[in-house]
């Protein structure tokens, strides 16, 4: 029984070998390629719904709140104070 169980263990093994490289590639190959080809549409299409929500913020009169605003400027002036501290 024992070898009965080896000699399966090391069929069931190299069929396995053989399907990893044979079969198996080429299958991660083109898994990799639909993957790459469905993101490039996915970025695009961000892309699209990027720029449609720049335009529409464009067309308001206002983007920020009023405590947004505030928490910007305060960010940006603290970014170019430490900005300038570096180039000194």
């Amino acid at each position: 029984m024992k070898k009965y169980i080896y000699k399966v263990s090391i069929v069931f093994f190299f069929i396995y070998l053989l399907y990893e490289l044979t079969i198996g590639k080429e299958l991660r190959f083109f898994k990799k390629e639909i993957l790459s080809n469905f993101q490039s549409f996915v970025v695009e299409d961000y892309k699209i719904q990027l720029k449609l929500n720049i335009e529409n913020l464009l067309k308001k009169d206002k983007i920020f709140y009023d405590d947004d605003d505030k928490l910007i400027s305060l960010f940006l002036k603290k970014i170019m104070k430490e900005l300038d501290l570096l180039n000194k």
